[in-house]
Protein backbone atom coordinates (compact mmCIF):
# COMPACT_ATOMS: atom_id res chain seq x y z
CA UNK A 1 0.00 0.00 0.00
CA UNK A 2 3.04 2.12 0.27
CA UNK A 3 1.36 3.97 -3.02
CA UNK A 4 -1.09 5.15 -0.97
CA UNK A 5 0.77 6.19 2.14
CA UNK A 6 1.86 9.76 3.14
CA UNK A 7 5.76 10.63 3.07
CA UNK A 8 7.31 9.62 5.77
CA UNK A 9 8.79 13.63 6.67
CA UNK A 10 4.82 14.17 6.47
CA UNK A 11 4.21 11.56 8.66
CA UNK A 12 7.27 12.34 11.61
CA UNK A 13 6.03 16.40 10.90
CA UNK A 14 2.52 15.11 12.55
CA UNK A 15 3.85 13.07 15.35
CA UNK A 16 5.93 16.12 16.25
CA UNK A 17 2.53 17.82 16.43
CA UNK A 18 2.94 20.42 13.27
CA UNK A 19 -0.44 21.53 12.68
CA UNK A 20 0.09 22.17 9.08
CA UNK A 21 1.03 18.76 8.52
CA UNK A 22 -1.59 17.47 9.66
CA UNK A 23 -3.78 19.73 7.76
CA UNK A 24 -1.79 17.95 4.80
CA UNK A 25 -2.40 14.53 6.12
CA UNK A 26 -6.36 15.51 6.63
CA UNK A 27 -6.34 16.61 2.99
CA UNK A 28 -5.05 13.28 1.72
CA UNK A 29 -6.94 11.04 3.70
CA UNK A 30 -10.32 11.94 4.48
CA UNK A 31 -11.96 10.83 1.03
CA UNK A 32 -10.08 7.44 2.38
CA UNK A 33 -11.49 7.65 5.51
CA UNK A 34 -15.40 8.66 4.57
CA UNK A 35 -15.68 5.98 1.90
CA UNK A 36 -14.56 2.97 3.94
CA UNK A 37 -17.06 4.36 6.94
CA UNK A 38 -19.50 4.73 4.26
CA UNK A 39 -19.28 1.30 3.08
CA UNK A 40 -19.27 -0.27 6.63
CA UNK A 41 -22.37 1.79 8.45
CA UNK A 42 -24.10 2.25 4.50
CA UNK A 43 -25.22 5.55 6.35
CA UNK A 44 -24.27 9.07 5.35
CA UNK A 45 -24.40 10.66 8.42
CA UNK A 46 -22.78 7.96 10.15
CA UNK A 47 -20.35 7.79 8.03
CA UNK A 48 -19.86 11.67 8.74
CA UNK A 49 -20.05 10.70 12.41
CA UNK A 50 -17.18 8.10 12.17
CA UNK A 51 -15.28 9.63 10.54
CA UNK A 52 -15.08 12.32 12.40
CA UNK A 53 -14.38 10.25 15.34
CA UNK A 54 -11.40 8.83 13.65
CA UNK A 55 -10.00 12.18 13.00
CA UNK A 56 -9.93 13.11 16.70
CA UNK A 57 -8.17 9.47 17.83
CA UNK A 58 -5.45 10.12 14.83
CA UNK A 59 -4.76 13.76 16.34
CA UNK A 60 -4.12 11.86 19.96
CA UNK A 61 -2.61 8.84 18.62
CA UNK A 62 -0.45 9.99 15.77
CA UNK A 63 2.29 9.69 18.16
CA UNK A 64 1.88 6.02 18.76
CA UNK A 65 2.34 4.95 15.02
CA UNK A 66 5.37 3.03 15.25
CA UNK A 67 5.61 2.39 11.69
CA UNK A 68 5.30 -1.83 11.50
CA UNK A 69 2.57 -1.58 9.19
CA UNK A 70 2.19 0.89 6.23
CA UNK A 71 1.01 4.20 7.57
CA UNK A 72 -2.39 3.17 5.57
CA UNK A 73 -2.74 0.03 6.62
CA UNK A 74 -2.73 1.57 10.64
CA UNK A 75 -5.26 4.09 9.07
CA UNK A 76 -8.02 1.51 7.65
CA UNK A 77 -7.39 -0.46 10.94
CA UNK A 78 -8.20 2.44 12.66
CA UNK A 79 -11.58 3.33 10.32
CA UNK A 80 -12.50 0.03 10.69
CA UNK A 81 -12.54 -0.57 14.27
CA UNK A 82 -14.35 2.49 14.59
CA UNK A 83 -17.08 2.27 12.14
CA UNK A 84 -17.61 -0.97 13.63
CA UNK A 85 -17.95 0.31 17.27
CA UNK A 86 -19.87 2.97 15.97
CA UNK A 87 -22.11 0.18 13.74
CA UNK A 88 -22.51 -1.57 17.18
CA UNK A 89 -23.40 1.10 19.08
CA UNK A 90 -26.39 2.19 16.62
CA UNK A 91 -27.54 -0.95 16.20
CA UNK A 92 -29.34 -0.24 19.32
CA UNK A 93 -31.64 2.67 18.03
CA UNK A 94 -34.75 2.03 15.53
CA UNK A 95 -33.50 3.18 12.34
CA UNK A 96 -35.34 5.75 10.62
CA UNK A 97 -37.58 4.94 7.77
CA UNK A 98 -36.30 5.41 4.28
CA UNK A 99 -37.80 7.96 1.98
CA UNK A 100 -38.03 8.84 -1.98
CA UNK A 101 -35.14 11.49 -2.63
CA UNK A 102 -37.25 12.71 -5.45
CA UNK A 103 -40.61 12.31 -6.66
CA UNK A 104 -39.94 13.25 -9.98
CA UNK A 105 -37.19 10.92 -10.90
CA UNK A 106 -37.72 9.18 -14.36
CA UNK A 107 -38.81 5.97 -13.80
CA UNK A 108 -35.76 4.55 -15.04
CA UNK A 109 -33.43 6.61 -12.64
CA UNK A 110 -35.35 5.57 -10.11
CA UNK A 111 -35.22 1.92 -10.06
CA UNK A 112 -31.56 2.31 -10.34
CA UNK A 113 -32.06 4.09 -7.08
CA UNK A 114 -34.15 1.27 -5.55
CA UNK A 115 -31.64 -1.05 -7.22
CA UNK A 116 -29.04 0.47 -5.46
CA UNK A 117 -30.52 0.80 -2.54
CA UNK A 118 -31.58 -3.10 -2.21
CA UNK A 119 -27.94 -4.07 -2.73
CA UNK A 120 -27.07 -1.27 0.04
CA UNK A 121 -29.66 -2.89 2.06
CA UNK A 122 -28.23 -6.60 1.15
CA UNK A 123 -24.58 -5.25 2.45
CA UNK A 124 -25.25 -3.58 5.47
CA UNK A 125 -26.98 -6.92 6.55
CA UNK A 126 -24.18 -8.79 5.80
CA UNK A 127 -22.16 -10.23 9.17
CA UNK A 128 -19.51 -7.19 9.91
CA UNK A 129 -17.11 -10.52 9.37
CA UNK A 130 -18.03 -10.46 5.90
CA UNK A 131 -19.33 -6.64 5.11
CA UNK A 132 -15.72 -5.43 6.06
CA UNK A 133 -13.52 -6.81 4.02
CA UNK A 134 -16.23 -6.97 1.31
CA UNK A 135 -16.21 -2.74 1.42
CA UNK A 136 -12.35 -2.90 1.65
CA UNK A 137 -12.06 -4.93 -1.47
CA UNK A 138 -14.66 -3.53 -4.08
CA UNK A 139 -15.20 0.11 -2.31
CA UNK A 140 -11.56 0.69 -1.63
CA UNK A 141 -9.57 -1.75 -4.24
CA UNK A 142 -7.78 -3.25 -1.44
CA UNK A 143 -6.10 -6.28 -2.58
CA UNK A 144 -6.55 -9.20 -0.65
CA UNK A 145 -3.29 -9.17 1.46
CA UNK A 146 -3.68 -5.54 1.99
CA UNK A 147 -7.04 -6.62 3.54
CA UNK A 148 -5.34 -8.97 6.01
CA UNK A 149 -3.14 -6.60 7.17
CA UNK A 150 -5.96 -4.58 7.94
CA UNK A 151 -8.21 -6.73 9.72
CA UNK A 152 -5.13 -8.75 11.08
CA UNK A 153 -6.20 -12.09 9.06
CA UNK A 154 -4.71 -14.61 7.14
CA UNK A 155 -5.25 -13.78 3.29
CA UNK A 156 -7.25 -17.45 3.05
CA UNK A 157 -9.45 -16.04 5.74
CA UNK A 158 -10.10 -12.62 3.53
CA UNK A 159 -10.56 -15.06 0.70
CA UNK A 160 -12.94 -17.30 2.39
CA UNK A 161 -15.19 -14.46 4.21
CA UNK A 162 -15.26 -12.84 0.53
CA UNK A 163 -16.49 -16.02 -1.01
CA UNK A 164 -19.03 -16.00 1.97
CA UNK A 165 -20.30 -12.64 1.61
CA UNK A 166 -20.80 -12.74 -2.15
CA UNK A 167 -22.38 -15.89 -2.06
CA UNK A 168 -25.14 -14.00 0.60
CA UNK A 169 -25.52 -11.51 -1.63
CA UNK A 170 -26.31 -13.80 -4.12
CA UNK A 171 -28.31 -15.70 -2.34
CA UNK A 172 -30.16 -12.31 -0.58
CA UNK A 173 -30.66 -10.77 -4.24
CA UNK A 174 -31.69 -13.25 -6.16
CA UNK A 175 -34.29 -12.25 -8.33
CA UNK A 176 -34.26 -8.88 -7.05
CA UNK A 177 -31.92 -6.97 -9.01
Amino acid sequence: MTALDPPDDLIAACRAGDREALGRLFDMCRDRVYAVALGICGDRAAAADVSQEVFMKLLTRIAQFEGRASFTTWLYRLVVNTAVDHHRRSRRLAPLPETLEDARRHDLEYERAERRQRVGRAVRALPEKLRTPLVLRHIEGLAYADIAKVLGVSMGTVASRLSRAHARLSRDLAGEV
